[in-house]
């Protein structure tokens, strides 16, 4: 699963793009709400939760987000992901049940929101045999003062954090692409058992990257599984991207 457990100092990030992060998630929940915001009945108490926390976090700075005439009436876990730069996915009893999901890496809210974790994760390569008993075992085993951190990457063409379609291959050069990368955190909340699964989207032009860096992408990606490599999109792009990194 790649988890380890991270000091709360670590529990979400903050950087120089905050501004811009929030500015691009009031722009989708204003023009798209529905396709990045989608709760089921029942879920404040679990949203409220998340706001608390989000609001007491040792690593929290409250600025102008705070009192926005925007959060009167909305649902408590949009209120808190207009705190964060992170996406915020709520789980009760293994099943995803509300979530603010600005920045998807080609997948769409509506058609995962009310499944369970499992079938969340359905079209992941080698998933439902090596993953699933494993991650549903340890989220049923999460104690509240645990958080779990993990990293995944994607290489997409284009820059858009937005990205729920995964669009036809094109002709973007290598060094044009980007490597997206998700730092994911989960955390069991005490008073309603909800889990909060985080998701940090964070990318670069691969144009960018050190040597080092294209070095270890290049080596990463001739080791992945075909499956892997397919379900990343990378099939028509691998020959070219491994040459560029290794030249």
């Amino acid at each position: 699963m790649g988890l380890s457990r991270v000091d709360p100092s670590r529990w979400l990030l903050r950087d120089d793009q905050f501004d811009d992060y929030l500015a691009r998630k009031r722009e989708l929940l204003a023009e798209r709400h529905d396709d990045v915001f989608q709760a089921l009945p029942g879920t404040e108490p679990a949203g409220e939760e998340v706001l608390h926390a989000i609001r007491t976090w040792g690593g929290y700075r409250g600025d102008d987000t705070d009192n926005h005439p925007e959060f009167d009436g909305v649902h408590p876990l949009e209120e808190a992901a207009l705190l964060v730069q992170e996406d915020l996915c709520v789980l009760v009893d293994g099943v995803f049940v509300a979530g603010s999901v600005c920045f998807p890496s080609h997948w769409h809210l509506r058609d995962k929101i009310g499944h369970s974790t499992a079938e969340l994760h359905g079209p992941v390569h080698g998933y439902d045999v090596e993953l699933s008993t494993r991650v549903d075992s340890f989220i049923g085993r999460l104690a509240p003062d645990h958080i779990a951190a993990r990293r995944n990457f994607s290489i997409h063409e284009y820059e858009d954090l937005f990205a729920p379609d995964c669009p036809p291959v094109g002709q973007v050069p290598p060094a044009e692409q980007w490597l997206r990368s998700e730092y994911e955190t989960l955390r069991r909340f005490p008073r309603t058992g909800a889990v909060l699964f985080t998701i940090r989207t964070q990318q670069a032009q691969l144009g960018t990257l050190s040597t080092e860096v294209r070095a270890k992408l290049g080596a990463r990606l001739r080791a992945e599984p075909e499956g892997l490599i397919d379900y990343r999109n990378l099939t028509e792009r691998l020959p070219a991207l491994i040459d560029w990194l290794a030249s």
